[in-house]
Order: C-alpha cells, then structure tokens, then sequence
C-alpha cells in the first residue's frame, strides 16, 4: 500500500508539472496521443496479458519452468510481430490521424515520437510476468520507480523541448522503470531457448487469452474516452479533461493494485476450494468500500485548493475533477470484482461488469463535459 502511495504522489506531481509546461491546449494534445496509441496497445494485446499472469502463476507452483519460458518467448514474438504492422501504417497515415482527433495537419511530426513510446510500451512484458511469478516486493518497487523516472526524465524534456521529447521520454522512463525487472527475469533465465519451437502457439492463448481478450473488450473501449472527446471539445477543453482524468486514475490506482494482487491469488486458492477465495474477496470488499468514503471526503475538501495553488489556469476543470474522483472510487468496486471473476475463469460475468464500468464512465464523463463546459 505504501508503494502505492508513493506512486501516485509522483504520478500526481507529473501531472501536475506537465499541465504547468503545456498549459491546457498542449496537455490535451499530448494524452489524446499517448491515449489513442494506449488504446491500440491494449487493443492488440488478445488477452495475453492475462494469459502471462494466470499461467504463469500455475506453472510457477508446479515448477514447470520450461512451459513459463515458451509462453513468455511465445508471446514477445508475437508482440514484435504487430509493432513491424502497426508502425509503418501509423507513418503512413499520419496525416489523417491528426485531422481526425485534433483538426490540425501541421501536428502530423508528432506520429513519429509517439510510435517510439508506443514500440517500448508495447514489447514490455515484465509486469504481467513478475505478477504471474507474484513477486509482489518487485511490483511494489516498480510501482514507485516508474513514476519516480517519468518525473526524472519527462520534466525537463517537456520543458526544454516541448511535446516530442517528452512523448519520447514517456517511454524511455517507463522502460527505465521496468530494467530491475528485466534484471531479475534475466537472472531466471527466461530466455533461455525452450525445447519446443516458439512460432507453435500454445494451446491455452485459444483456451483462456483470447476468450479472456473478447471478456475485457468494454475495457478497451473505456479508453476510447480521450478520442471520443476529443472528437467534440477543443484540444483546451480536452486539456481539462485530462487533468481531471488524472484524479480517476489515481482513484483507480489502489483497486488496480488490489486486483492485480488478486488475480494471482484467486487463482491459487479456487485449485484448493471456492469458499477461500471468496472469503478474500469479502475481506478486500469490506476495506476497500471504507476507502471510497476517505477518498471522496478528501476530494471535496482539498480538489479546489490544489489546483488553485498548483496549475490555477486549469481552475475551470474543478467540478469535473470532483466528478471523476467520485466516479473513480466509487467503479473502483467494479474494478476489483472484474479480477475476481476473470481469475475464476467466469468470463460472461467478468464481460457484463467491464461493459457496465465503460459504459457508466463514458457516460459520465461527456455528461459532466457538457454540464462544466
């Protein structure tokens, strides 16, 4: 919990520093692109992630290191395999992706700097694989040196050379973060070459990842909110949104967290009975739902102050920040049922609640933009 903290403090005071350079038009320029490719990223993703996490927290308890050693070289390959599609299609209409979700050609260049975030992201695989191993001291060290480095790097990259670096030094910083991970999945040797062929999928990406990926489409969707808004806002109203989004990711951070812990530990315990997994599913339920009401407390009581003290040029954005911490603590809940159910292999379930958390946060989110702006 500690590391959490930590993380979202940083990640705060990125946002918060970021928003001071650009100023509104430029910060809204800057998430809808990091935005538009997350989306892509996740969009690609088939599920794999999840697949990493579940298998190899199955394979980890049965010593079965050679399965954990294919899936991951497997799943890499296939990675690199999308990225040489989607970057070249990306240069190649750049133009056209900039009209569209920012009405202004001249920002096309911008294509370039984002593929490169977009080709680190992407083939980073260490996260899932560290929590499938639940190795959870690691996570919680990455969870505070990933931000610790976007705040290191991105900083002055913004602020002496504006938005190309800076989108660059977005994913130089999160690779940065991931390197002690690397270190220690180099360390497990798990490059070491496996006695089957990595170009023969394993059977369980069509069993559980892409059953697991049509699950979690709404989830992907739920992304689509900077394109969506950008689509009908200014980049400046766009700006405002994004600080405002800023407070529900922070919302999200800890139900994130809790989930992610969750998953791995769900599926452990459904092996030996439902009745331990659902007896942790109460106790988590039970703490998190106290949280909500701190978390919505001190968000009434300290939103306006900080923006007034810290970027006062996004104070028109102060009822929608308020909105998006409510809405984030209170789907927060969703967030933490979606793992639940997803580490059971309850996928129909898992489905209906991600579809209701993107739909309630869209709808959400462009009601109170129409009310605020």
């Amino acid at each position: 919990m500690s590391s959490t903290i930590i993380g979202s403090s940083l990640g705060l005071a990125t946002t918060i520093l970021l928003s001071r350079i650009f100023g509104p038009q430029n910060f809204g320029i800057f998430k809808t692109l990091t935005a538009i490719y997350g989306l892509a990223i996740n969009f690609l993703d088939f599920g794999f992630q999840n697949t990493l996490i579940k298998y190899i927290s199955e394979f980890a308890t049965k010593k079965q290191e050679e399965k954990i050693n294919h899936l991951i070289q497997n799943l890499f390959l296939f990675r690199l395999i999308i990225l040489v599609i989607i970057i070249p299609l990306s240069i190649i209409f750049r133009e056209q992706i900039v009209i569209i979700f920012m009405k202004d050609k001249a920002l096309s260049f911008l294509i370039y700097p984002i593929v490169i975030f977009t080709a680190i992201a992407f083939l980073d695989l260490t996260r899932p694989i560290i929590m499938g191993l639940q190795n959870f001291r690691l996570i919680a060290l990455t969870n505070i040196i990933t931000p610790f480095f976007t705040l290191l790097i991105v900083i002055p990259l913004s602020f002496f050379f504006g938005l190309p670096l800076a989108i660059i030094g977005l994913g130089v910083a999160n690779l940065t973060g991931s390197f002690i991970c690397i270190i220690y999945l180099y360390n497990k040797k798990v490059h070491k070459k496996t006695k089957k062929t990595i170009l023969v999928w394993p059977k369980l990406i069509f069993s559980y990842g892409l059953p697991s990926y049509l699950s979690s489409m709404p989830s992907y969707a739920f992304l689509l909110i900077f394109p969506l808004i950008s689509l009908f806002f200014n980049q400046t109203k766009v700006g405002y949104f994004a600080l405002s989004f800023s407070f529900y990711t922070m919302m999200m951070i800890i139900p994130g967290i809790i989930g992610q812990v969750l998953f791995p530990r769900i599926s452990s315990l459904a092996v030996r009975g439902i009745t331990r997994a659902e007896n942790m599913l109460k106790k988590i339920l039970s703490f998190y739902v106290l949280l909500i009401v701190v978390e919505i407390a001190l968000g009434y009581l300290f939103t306006k102050s900080l923006i007034n003290i810290f970027v006062p040029q996004f104070l028109p954005a102060v009822p929608l920040a308020i909105t998006m911490i409510v809405t984030g603590a209170i789907l927060g809940t969703i967030v933490i049922l979606i793992s639940y159910f997803t580490a059971l292999h309850k996928l129909r379930i898992a489905f209906g609640l991600n579809l209701s958390l993107t739909v309630l946060f869209i709808l959400v989110s462009l009601m109170a933009m129409r009310i605020v702006f």
